[in-house]
């Protein structure tokens, strides 16, 4: 306490608001450089995930497209009670993207197949994932689908 006293009786009442005036300038100074290094960090980060996005989906294009007479071991000409050899096609090329990232969001899938030249809707996308997921071959996680 003696401390406390002796510091308030040395200096003037001027020195001490010319002090307290100091202390709370470098508090707002500090404050601002805590907002603009959040910001900066918060652009970082989003920079990163979009990069990483970018990474994946140029990664699932560059995936060699797989032999449509291999699918499932199947011949072209064979079809199953799921549907056509095309829907056959599209799937298991699907599938094969997964299998060669690391997870997709249903939309970068669609923009992976399209880059490999399969047609298909946005609509499929989520029919095709939905079946997977029911044969136990895919699974959801925050979004993204994984080929199991």
């Amino acid at each position: 306490m003696s401390n406390l006293v002796d510091f308030i009786t040395t200096y003037s009442i001027d020195a001490l608001r010319e002090e307290s005036a100091k202390a709370h300038q470098l508090a707002d100074d500090r404050k601002t450089a805590i907002a603009v290094a959040t910001e900066e960090y918060n652009q970082a980060i989003a920079t990163a995930r979009l990069i990483d996005s970018a990474l994946r989906l140029r990664e699932a294009v560059d995936v060699p497209s797989v032999p449509r007479s291999h699918h499932n071991g199947r011949q072209p000409n064979a079809t199953s009670s799921n549907g056509s050899n095309e829907e056959m096609d599209k799937t298991a090329t699907g599938l094969e993207i997964l299998r060669s990232t690391d997870g997709l969001a249903p939309g970068e899938l669609y923009q992976a197949l399209i880059a490999q030249g399969v047609v298909v809707g946005r609509p499929y996308i989520s029919t095709m994932l939905m079946r997977l997921k029911r044969q136990g071959k895919v699974r959801r996680n925050n979004g993204k689908y994984y080929a199991i």
